[in-house]
């Protein structure tokens, strides 16, 4: 999971709707498309390398993204000019850039923290399912694909988008709410393998406010991977 439990609200609104669909029976497909839930409560954390090519940037970059459950994420880009690490631990973050690790708050912290909940697909559908709101469907092509709402706090809603006939998610909105405005982060997914009887998207196009920003192109999964001390935070 992502957050604390206390860190997660039903969203006000819900009560308005009327007869809102069960997400249960929802989150259950997509747990079984993703290799069942037996097999997925085994799996504690995972390390992802791939390629980063971003929109403003003439060649793609390595990448590489480790992630363990609950909420810890560490992303590594290798930027020619100026190599950068990102780290997450639960509600707090860091950025180096060479420079040695700072401190994070305010929107890059609330992005990190978004990426974290598309790192944790499916898992966090599964931890929250008590909270977890039907939204959609929506067509794309000729794909129909649910969403999945997820309030986190006041500040932080995150929507997965499920393709009605695979059952895995195909897209992931999350929506930042900072000063009466909206900063909108979407990833679409593609490419789906199984590594060690998990499901994962081995391509990703991102997206913020609607602008592409650029292409993920994984080259390699590691399932439950060792995990050294200073992975998740500064060591002292």
């Amino acid at each position: 999971m992502l957050v604390t439990g206390s860190l997660i609200a039903v969203p006000a609104h819900a009560q308005d709707v009327p007869d809102v669909q069960d997400a249960g029976p929802i989150i259950d497909q997509v747990l079984e498309a993703y290799g069942g839930s037996d097999r997925l409560a085994e799996v504690a954390g995972y390390r992802l390398e791939g390629e980063l090519q971003a929109v403003r940037r003439p060649a793609p970059v390595r990448t590489v993204r480790q992630f363990a459950r609950p909420g810890r994420l560490r992303v590594q880009l290798d930027y020619p000019e100026a190599p950068e690490t990102r780290m997450l631990d639960g509600m707090r973050g860091w950025r180096d850039r060479g420079t040695g690790p700072q401190a994070v708050t305010g929107m890059l912290l609330t992005a990190m923290i978004l990426q974290a909940a598309r790192a944790d697909l499916p898992w966090i559908l599964d931890a929250h399912r008590n909270v977890v709101r039907v939204v959609g469907p929506v067509v794309r092509g000729d794909r129909s694909l649910v969403g999945l709402e997820i309030q986190m706090g006041t500040s932080m809603l995150f929507r997965a988008y499920v393709d009605t006939d695979t059952h895995y998610v195909v897209e992931s909105l999350g929506i930042l709410m900072a000063g009466g405005q909206q900063v909108r982060f979407e990833t679409r997914y593609a490419d789906f393998r199984s590594v060690d009887g998990i499901v994962f998207p081995f391509a990703e196009e991102n997206y913020a406010s609607g602008t592409h920003t650029g292409s993920t192109r994984i080259t390699s999964v590691d399932v439950n991977p060792d995990v050294a001390p200073g992975t998740f935070q500064p060591q002292e």
